[in-house]
């Protein structure tokens, strides 16, 4: 007996599907993307090395931030520029500031309701919206814009940055601390489903979320076994491959593990050698630990306690900034050439860019890995996993419960290729 079900998975954007194959105790899971073809590569190859991080901060409207940074930071590389410290800290927090605003819109809107929270009448939803308006103007007057900032190039700030505004932040982010803690009560409140982690390998930079923009290359990162310094030999460690009969890329560590990145991989590996933490928000992340390492859908989780993280980090960051030593850094007459590779963390976790330039400083060769496509392949491993759990289960046997489950795993996942999964089709 054949059956086949499709159907719509809301609350995530972008076009992507889920097949699930049931063969009596045989589970297959594929994830594909729908997207149609961007060739962000192919946009910026024969512009000039400022232009480049202006078009691929369009890849997401979501992440723009992560792209716009990680590009400024190749070019510089590529053109042997190093910004001054504030510039360096000041870029970060633009960066954290968007990983803290997509947490909670995802968190809040996207994944509550699977857990019997309704958007349309709960009195957290009003404390969303004054967690995102706030953040949403700190990032305008740290970056000009939500999305797609345009107070940067490479080798700094165009915008002129007076201490009175990153007062005026510190300021609006004191003004929400609360408001924060609460929706992290309401998260860490959430029961989640059982799943064992299939794969557990965890990516990330080291010492995230405290840096997310690191000041320059070369980038140490962490996985649950190994570290990797990473630079020109970041296609030697992240492999992308079309697997099955997908016609989306999958990213395998050194190319063959399964490994996932993103907030449960970040706090994972800062604990081994994270500093500046208060002692309740490493006795938060000691607590929950063990469900990370554990259990997929801990995700979300360790999203709220990363919010709560970055908001500590940059209270204390945007305090002491002196924005009197903002300075700005152009390219030297006597460029011969060269490339660079960018590496930061994206709210879904590890993004990399590679650029490289000719004499005219204009891009001859462009690539970029995003977050979904190191952790597409952990989606469906872990897809599996719950499904066969499922299936132990006389209940599991109801395709409308696995389907559910699954689309809850997909969305604590939040994955984004361009931006996220939107079609589960089961066929059993």
């Amino acid at each position: 007996m054949s059956i086949k079900l499709t159907s719509e998975v809301v609350r995530v954007a972008g076009e992507s599907e889920i097949l699930v194959s049931i063969d009596g105790e045989r589970v297959k899971v594929e994830y594909d993307s729908l997207a149609s073809p961007r060739s962000f590569e192919s946009l910026v190859t024969g512009r000039k090395y400022w232009e480049v991080p202006y078009v691929v901060s369009r890849v997401c409207g979501v992440c723009s931030h992560a792209h716009f940074w990680a590009s400024n930071l190749a070019i510089e590389l590529a053109l042997g520029i190093k910004v001054d410290e504030a510039t360096s800290t000041l870029r970060d927090a633009c960066n954290k500031l968007q990983i803290l605003q997509n947490h909670v819109i995802h968190l809040g809107f996207l994944v509550l309701p699977d857990y019997g929270y309704s958007v349309g009448n709960d009195k957290y939803v009003s404390t969303l919206l004054k967690v995102n308006r706030v953040v949403n103007e700190a990032l305008r007057l740290l970056g000009g814009r939500l999305t797609n900032p345009n107070v940067y190039v490479p080798g700094g700030f165009t915008e002129d940055l007076k201490q009175p505004v990153i007062k005026r932040v510190v300021n609006l982010l004191e003004s929400v601390g609360n408001d924060l803690r609460e929706l992290a009560n309401i998260i860490l409140s959430i029961e989640l489903p059982e799943l064992e982690d299939p794969s557990p390998e965890y990516v990330s930079l080291r010492n995230s979320p405290s840096v997310t923009v690191p000041v320059e290359g070369p980038y140490i990162i962490d996985s649950s076994k190994n570290t990797y310094t990473v630079y020109e030999n970041y296609r030697e460690i992240f492999v992308e491959r079309y697997l099955d009969l997908s016609t989306s890329k999958k990213c395998l560590m050194n190319g063959e593990k399964v490994f996932h990145t993103g907030a449960r991989a970040r706090l994972i590996n800062y604990l081994k050698g994270g500093s500046g933490l208060s002692s309740e928000l490493r006795y938060l992340i000691a607590r929950y630990e063990p469900l990370f390492k554990k259990n997929p859908f801990s995700n979300i989780y360790a999203k709220i306690i990363e919010s709560l993280l970055i908001y500590e980090n940059l209270l204390q960051t945007l305090s002491s900034l002196d924005t009197g030593k903002l300075s700005r850094v152009r390219p030297g007459n006597s460029f011969s050439g060269g490339f660079g590779v960018g590496v930061v963390e994206a709210p879904r976790g590890l993004l990399i860019h590679y650029y490289e330039l000719n004499p005219e400083m204009r891009v001859i060769k462009a690539d970029i890995i995003t977050p979904t496509v190191m952790f597409s392949k952990h989606i469906e491993v872990s897809s599996e996993a719950l499904i066969k759990g499922l299936l132990a289960s006389e209940e599991g046997r109801d395709e409308s419960l696995v389907k559910r489950f699954v689309e809850a795993l997909v969305r604590a996942y939040d994955p984004c290729i361009p931006c996220a999964v939107h079609v589960i089709k089961m066929k059993r």
